[in-house]
């Protein structure tokens, strides 16, 4: 008999927000193929949203993507204040509705990506449907939350109670195991990368499409626009480089955003630094071949997707000496990393790393055994240690 998964987390495109965490898209995509998935992303609501956010009105409530059925209830919660309260607002949202698929898919086991709150709500659900639940943490829900008291026993709880937990790092596994978590219950499992789209491409070709002029030494970002991401090092290690031609491309959306212009201007780099907003997942391995290197400067990490896909294109980067980040450019030959925080340091690392002689092809071939078809594989092997 074929096992039921239902996945559940706020961290997975829709219509309003297509580039939102398409790593969980394309993990549940790979996942799809070894079992019976229903997901469950449910879109942040708060009374009045739709009048600063009309792009909601363009979510379904529930969608077919990639063969899969995609349901997107809203869950209430309150913008920056009462977090400790958001798991229970996250589960009263989605009851009725996990009560309703269940009619028509018996799902062997609740998967869900995110600790606090989504682990929260598949925890209630989970004890109130006498199911399993697996929970696996990215970064920032280990890294940033569990910083609060109030959350911190909340996730300490969610922890204790999982049957399974995954780590996308082996420093984020031990965290968790601080916090409460028993080691035997812990499972490591990386994140992977689409080989098929990430891959070395002519770097020439690649430029001509963005319209990169050949010769200017390019500086790639991608991410969330958030300050965890470290974007406000890395424009003053930008205005410090010693090679003054060089042009940073900042991809990605989020809060830091409208602050991003008045920054630049403020460190005379408008020449310098391009702002090209959100773009289209396949389209991001096209910037990463025309650049010379990535550079992720976040201030805490699990083991960002980005690193992956930039390597298997067979760029290099530079990042910071954060979370999981270690356990990938794990020697020089890949990149080079430096502390978290430290402007002079990322600029230092950026130049270098402009300098170098790199091998691109013997970096993709080192991140070749991350995939995301190895990913599925086992993290289907931890969802049905799951199983009773």
């Amino acid at each position: 008999m074929t096992t039921k998964i239902l996945f559940l987390s706020n961290l997975y495109p829709n219509p309003a927000e297509p580039t939102r965490a398409t790593y969980n898209k394309q993990k549940v995509a790979h996942l799809g193929k070894l079992c019976d998935v229903v997901v469950v992303a449910p879109v942040a609501w708060f009374p009045f949203k739709e009048l600063f956010s009309k792009n909601m009105k363009n979510i379904p409530a529930k969608e077919i993507v990639d063969g899969l059925e995609v349901h997107h209830p809203r869950v209430f919660y309150t913008p920056k204040c009462f977090r400790f309260l958001h798991g229970w607002f996250y589960f009263l949202s989605i009851r009725s509705l996990i009560k309703e698929i269940r009619k028509t898919f018996p799902f062997d086991v609740i998967f869900v990506s995110w600790v606090y709150p989504d682990g929260f709500a598949a925890m209630k659900l989970a004890k109130a449907m006498n199911k399993p639940f697996a929970v696996l943490a990215h970064g920032s829900d280990i890294n940033v939350q569990a910083k609060s008291p109030l959350r911190r026993r909340i996730i300490a709880e969610i922890l204790k109670s999982a049957d399974k937990i995954i780590a996308v790092s082996q420093d984020l596994g031990k965290k968790m195991e601080q916090l409460g978590a028993e080691a035997g219950k812990v499972a490591v499992v990386y994140d992977g990368a689409d080989h098929d789209v990430f891959s070395p491409q002519d770097k020439g070709e690649a430029r001509k499409k963005l319209n990169i002029p050949p010769g200017v030494k390019t500086v790639l970002f991608v991410g969330n626009l958030l300050e965890i991401k470290g974007l406000q090092h890395l424009l003053p290690a930008m205005a410090a480089l010693k090679n003054k031609e060089c042009k940073l491309f900042i991809i990605g959306e989020g809060d830091l955003g409208k602050k991003l212009p008045e920054m630049i201007m403020a460190l005379s780099l408008k020449d310098r630094v391009v702002l090209p907003g959100g773009r289209p997942h396949k389209e991001i391995a096209v910037w990463m071949n025309a650049a010379d290197l990535l550079c992720l400067p976040s201030l805490t990490e699990g083991v960002p997707s980005v690193i992956l896909e930039a390597l298997s294109c067979g760029t290099p980067v530079v990042a910071t000496n954060v979370g999981g980040i270690p356990e990938i450019i794990n020697d020089e030959n890949l990149g080079f990393l430096v502390p978290p925080g430290n402007e002079a340091a990322l600029a230092e690392g950026i130049d270098k790393a402009l300098d170098h002689h790199w091998n691109r092809e013997h970096i993709s071939n080192r991140v070749s055994g991350f995939s995301w078809d190895i990913t599925a594989s086992n993290i289907m092997g931890c969802l049905r240690a799951c199983i009773k």
